[in-house]
């Protein structure tokens, strides 16, 4: 799975400070089933669209930030341990009742 995203390295002027590099997740309004949980959602990219992505074309680009389709993302309850970042384990996304 592939979010579209932005990155960029910038130096601050007039100063010694080392570059920053920075990184953005580019959201969308979501689709019918993440409606449930958040207004907004990454946009996903599918395998056959990110070479068009990274070779960054803006006329191409635009379209391609859309809601993901239907059915794309499965959605299942997980433990509360996905929401401590210190947490390690794989189980975290395990489907729980």
């Amino acid at each position: 799975m592939a979010f579209a995203g932005l990155w960029d390295t910038w130096k601050p002027k007039n100063t010694e400070e080392p570059a920053i590099t920075t990184c953005t997740i580019i959201t969308t309004q979501a689709n019918e089933p993440i409606t449930a949980i958040h207004d907004r959602m990454p946009v996903v990219l599918e395998p056959k669209n990110w070479k068009t992505w990274l070779e960054a074309d803006p006329g191409t680009l635009a379209k391609m930030l859309v809601p993901a389709d239907k059915g794309i993302l499965d959605m299942y309850p997980v433990s509360t341990q996905v929401n401590n970042a210190r947490y390690q384990g794989s189980n975290c996304i395990e489907q729980v009742e």
